[in-house]
């Protein structure tokens, strides 16, 4: 990326007289909340929450990110939830503010594959690359030279250094700016455990948009935007029920979509939970279709190697029922990602949860706390 960006970010972690690891904090701006995690890892690999909190906006997201005073505000809050050490963090743009996409690319003998990528972006960008913020993960590439494949984000550059100003004027040292797929990536390699080599979908569902990730092993394979999300599922309902969207959402959010594994709803929520179904099934089959074509591409990538399981997160997958939809439509285990909070909740002693509560909307902030730790190899500890 670019240097007048990068210029604003602090390296380093540090171990305490027990060789237990802190990470710099997590810190994600979702629509609706500041969620903040920061992690801790022992000599013998575990990793623990050290601290998290997740707090309610009270301005718009981006009046929040762009406005320093209001930043500094939020950020008085953050004492009176959680003890979290340092001021160091791992951020994260919002995807409304950033562009990913899949490029594949071509290098000659010699040349570097950075090169070749922006050459590419040049062309599908408005205005000069200075501009801009440009980052990329390699997927795929050959030893020497030849086509090689790479998920490429790109931001406005005069964004990341306003939000990067906000940051530092609530108090933060930036240490990384990150992006959204490659914290779902390190948070699935390390509550994949031993089942390192398996091959996931994840799907995060936003308000009006939604993002596909393909993880295999330990490689981000693949990432996509999607126009689908919670609004869209919302005004149809409204529509078809001719209900205002607020009271919508509220039915969905209560009912759930079908009653079929739902059984302790009682038989007019049940009615409810069917209608809702009906309603949506033509727009879940949609969004399956969508993922067929995710999984063609994931087997032509992986020599045949078949995805395993999907994840779900975000807005959507927080609806009582979602799951087994797609599960029915897939022929595939489709379940919400698990929540990161309550599997890394044990303290180091102990392995039982010495956490009351938890949310699954931690996820992204968690995956960016992982970024100083050791779960696949790849990570040195207190460097």
């Amino acid at each position: 990326m670019k240097a007048i960006a990068w210029n604003k970010l602090l390296p380093g972690t540090a171990s305490d007289a027990r060789g237990v690891v802190r990470s710099n904090i997590g810190l994600e701006v979702s629509l609706h909340n500041l969620n903040l995690v920061q992690l801790a890892q022992n000599p013998a690999g575990k990793i623990r929450v050290h601290g998290w909190a997740s707090l309610p906006l009270v301005y718009d997201r981006e009046e929040l990110i762009y406005n320093p005073k209001a930043f500094k505000t939020v950020s008085k809050q953050i004492k009176q939830h959680a003890a979290f050490s340092g001021k160091k963090i791992n951020a994260m743009l919002p995807a409304s503010e950033l562009k990913i996409m899949s490029v594949n690319y071509e290098t000659k003998e010699g040349q570097d594959a950075s090169l070749a990528i922006a050459r590419i972006i040049a062309d599908r960008v408005d205005g000069p690359l200075s501009d801009f913020v440009i980052d990329y993960l390699p997927v795929r590439q050959s030893e020497k030279f030849g086509k090689g494949l790479a998920v490429v984000a790109i931001a406005k550059q005069q964004k990341v250094i306003a939000y990067l100003d906000s940051l530092a004027a609530a108090g933060f040292e930036v240490a990384a700016l990150d992006i959204g797929p490659a914290a779902i990536k390190r948070l699935v390699t390390a509550l994949s455990g031993p089942r390192v080599g398996e091959t996931v979908l994840v799907i995060n569902f936003g308000s009006n948009l939604s993002y596909l990730s393909i993880i295999s092993g330990r490689r981000l394979l693949f990432d996509e935007e999607i126009r689908f999300g919670e609004e869209q599922l919302v005004s149809e309902i409204a529509s078809a029920l001719d209900m205002d969207s607020n009271l919508a959402r509220e039915q969905v959010r209560r009912c759930g979509l079908g009653s079929h594994n739902q059984p302790d709803l009682n038989p007019t929520l049940s009615d409810v939970a069917d209608t809702l179904l009906q309603i949506l099934r033509p727009s879940f089959r949609t969004l399956a279709d969508s993922l067929k074509r995710a999984l063609v591409y994931s087997v032509a990538e992986t020599r045949g190697e078949p995805i395993s399981q999907i994840y779900l997160l975000g807005s959507v997958a927080r609806w009582a029922g979602a799951a087994d939809v797609l599960t029915a439509l897939m022929n595939l285990p489709v379940s919400v990602l698990p929540d990161p909070i309550a599997a890394f909740g044990a303290s180091f002693e102990e392995g039982e949860l010495n956490i009351q509560h938890s949310h699954p909307d931690m996820a992204l902030a968690t995956g960016l706390a992982l970024r100083d730790l050791d779960i696949d190899g790849q990570y040195r500890p207190g460097t």
